[in-house]
C-alpha cells in the first residue's frame, strides 16, 4: 500500500449508512433470487501443480496446495486472487504455514501432543480450521455478479446521492521525507527543510518530488496527487494544504505519522456534483464485502437450528458465577494479508 493510499481515510462502502445496506441488501437483490458466480480471473501463465513445493526446512516442505488452503482460511475471498498473485504476500503464507509446521514438530518431539488439553485443542482446530473453509467456500460460491450489484449500487447512490456530494477540494504536490533507515526524526525534519528552502530558491517541486520523496507512488508524477476534499487526509496534512490559496504556493514541513510533508498547491477546485462512475468499484467492492459476511452469519445461523444447552451441566460447570451475555456470530471474515 502507498504512502498516498494511507493517507486517504474512506470505508470500503464509502457514505452509504451501514442499515440503509443491510436493508437493501435483503429487499432489493438477494431475497427470492439466485446468486449467479463471478468468473475466475483469467491466467496468463500454465498453472502449477497443487504439489509444487514453495518452501524447504528442516522441519520438511511447503506446497501450493497448502498455501492455498491456509489461504482459504485466513484472506477474504476478495482478496484471494491478489495475494496468492503477490510474490512477497505468497512467500508470507509459506512461511506461516512452515512455521505452524514446525512448532507442531517440536512439540510432537517433546511428548505435548500427548497432553489431554493439547488434544483437544487440536480436534477443534481442525473443526474451525474446515468450518471457516466451509463457509468461505460457499460465500465464493454464492457471491453475486458484478452485473446484480451494479444494479445495486446505482439504485443506492440515485437514492443517497447527497451523502457522496464533496464539497471545494485541493489539488496538490508534496513531497515526503520519513526517518529511519539512517535518518533520525531530527536528521528528516532538518532534510525537509533544507529542501523547501531549495523550492523557494526557485527549484521544481515536480523535479525535487521525483528525486526525493519517499511516497514513490506520487514521485512517479512528480509528487501529483489526486484533487482531495475535507476528511480525506491525514488532518495535519489536510489542514496545511486548505490553508493554501494560489498556485504555487508552498506549506511546510508539516509533521504526520508518515513524515515530514513539502506541499504545493497547483489548483483549488470548486465543489463538485458526485458522478456514479467515480465511485463505481468501491460501492461494488463494499457491497460484494457485505454480501458475502451475510452468507456466513446465514450458515452459522442455520448451523445452530434445534440446539438444546443441558442446563444441569452448565450450572454445575460455571459453579454459580455471574452470567456474562455473549453473542453468537461467525468468526469475521479475516483482514488482507499485509503486502
Amino acid at each position: 500500500m502507498t504512502d498516498k493510499q494511507k493517507y486517504i481515510r474512506q470505508s470500503a462502502v464509502g457514505g452509504l449508512k451501514n442499515a440503509a445496506w443491510a436493508a437493501a441488501l435483503a429487499a432489493l437483490l438477494w431475497q427470492g433470487h439466485a446468486l449467479a458466480a463471478s468468473p475466475a480471473p483469467a491466467v496468463s501463465h500454465k498453472p502449477l501443480a497443487l504439489e509444487t513445493v514453495l518452501l524447504r526446512g528442516p522441519a520438511g516442505q511447503i506446497t501450493l496446495a497448502e498455501v492455498q488452503a491456509l489461504a482459504a482460511i485466513s484472506v477474504p475471498p476478495e482478496q484471494r486472487a491478489a495475494v496468492l498473485g503477490s510474490r512477497n504476500s505468497l512467500e508470507q503464507l509459506a512461511l506461516a504455514a512452515y512455521t505452524q509446521k514446525a512448532l507442531a514438530a517440536q512439540a510432537r518431539a517433546a511428548g505435548y501432543d500427548k497432553n489431554e488439553q493439547a488434544q483437544y485443542a487440536e480436534r477443534l482446530a481442525a473443526t474451525r480450521a474446515l468450518s471457516d473453509s466451509w463457509m468461505a467456500h460457499q460465500s465464493e460460491l454464492q457471491k453475486p455478479a458484478d452485473a446484480q450489484l451494479e444494479k445495486l449500487a446505482r439504485s443506492m447512490f440515485a437514492n443517497d446521492k447527497a451523502s457522496f456530494a464533496e464539497g471545494p477540494r485541493v489539488h496538490v504536490r508534496h513531497l515526503l521525507v520519513r526517518p529511519g533507515e539512517g535518518r533520525t526524526e531530527e536528521q528528516a525534519q532538518a532534510h525537509a527543510e533544507a529542501l523547501l528552502a531549495r523550492l523557494k530558491a526557485g527549484e521544481s517541486m515536480e523535479k525535487l518530488a521525483r528525486e526525493e520523496s519517499a511516497d514513490k507512488g506520487s514521485a512517479a508524477r512528480g509528487g501529483e496527487l489526486p484533487p482531495f476534499g475535507r476528511g480525506r487526509m491525514a488532518p495535519e496534512f489536510e489542514q496545511a494544504a486548505f490553508l493554501l490559496q494560489k498556485p504555487g504556493e508552498l506549506a511546510g514541513p508539516i509533521k504526520t505519522d508518515f513524515g515530514y510533508h513539502l506541499i504545493e498547491l497547483i489548483e483549488r477546485l470548486p465543489a463538485a456534483e458526485p458522478v456514479f462512475e467515480d465511485y463505481r468499484d468501491r460501492l461494488i467492492e463494499g457491497l460484494r464485502i457485505r454480501r458475502q459476511q451475510q452468507i456466513r452469519e446465514e450458515l452459522w445461523r442455520e448451523a445452530q437450528k434445534d440446539v438444546q444447552y443441558e442446563q444441569a451441566a452448565i450450572d454445575a460447570a460455571v459453579g454459580g458465577q455471574p452470567a456474562v451475555p455473549l453473542k453468537s456470530a461467525p468468526p469475521a471474515a479475516p483482514a488482507p494479508a499485509a503486502k
